[in-house]
């Protein structure tokens, strides 16, 4: 995972492809958000943000 934040994100060498979402792109897209700029402050982990987005995937199939 550290290999991953120091040459890939750090150095901006990242693809995260939200267009290819094929459902709830929007709220998908919110959630990521704000869990990376949590994450970026230290108030989450990478595992956390995944999870909070498996989260709120569950919570929009739901609906």
């Amino acid at each position: 995972m550290e290999g991953a934040y120091k040459d890939g994100l750090l150095k901006g060498k990242f693809y995260l492809p939200m267009v290819a979402w094929p459902r709830h792109q929007e709220a998908l897209r919110n959630q990521f958000t704000i869990a990376v700029q949590d994450m970026v402050v230290g108030k989450m982990t990478p595992e956390q943000v995944a999870k909070s987005l498996d989260s709120k995937l569950q919570e929009m199939e739901k609906k």
